[in-house]
């Protein structure tokens, strides 16, 4: 892990971001890896970078850092459930019942299908 990086700060990120969601599939990447990086950390990372883009391109801040931290919720359950992450993603806030805009942004991350807004590019 990055030494700037701590639990606390991302847990500060988080419940800036957050009223209602099933916390542990968020917490259960804390304890994955992708190419060496823990993925909870790649999380916020990405939501910061969206929330940064998005303010340059006058879009919604709070809706971008949300994308960009659900963007690889689906790693939480890809070892209990066949498919793409990102669909598996998607389908998993869909029951939870996330905005259309969020859950498109995690099912075409990686243009599984394609994006319907900004916040899935």
């Amino acid at each position: 892990m990055s030494d700037t990086w701590s639990w606390g700060k991302c847990e500060e990120t988080i419940d800036r971001m957050f009223d209602a969601l099933d916390w542990s599939a968020l917490g259960k990447l804390y304890f994955r890896h992708s190419f060496s990086q823990n993925v909870l950390e790649h999380c916020v990372e990405v939501a910061h970078l969206c929330g940064l883009m998005a303010a340059e391109l006058g879009e919604d801040i709070q809706i971008a850092k949300r994308a960009g931290l659900l963007h690889d919720i689906g790693k939480a359950m890809t070892h209990e459930l066949e498919g793409p992450h990102a669909i598996v993603g998607a389908n998993f806030l869909k029951q939870l019942g996330e905005s259309p805009e969020i859950i498109n942004a995690v099912a075409s991350h990686h243009e599984e299908v394609p994006h319907e807004n900004l916040f899935g590019v």
